[in-house]
């Protein structure tokens, strides 16, 4: 799995690609109103590590 942290504080996780880009998107356009390409995004986009807490 792998996740997407904003300097706001949100984090995205997705089951794939796809959904991780969508969510990511949609908080950027929504909360910051910008626009980011797929793959910019994907580039920004890191394995998240598993915890006993998660």
């Amino acid at each position: 799995m792998r996740v997407i942290r904003c300097d706001c504080g949100f984090e995205a996780t997705g089951d794939g690609d796809e959904e991780l880009v969508s969510r990511a998107q949609n908080h950027a356009l929504e909360v910051h109103r910008v626009e980011m390409a797929a793959e910019f995004v994907l580039g920004l986009a890191k394995a998240k590590v598993q915890t006993p807490e998660n």
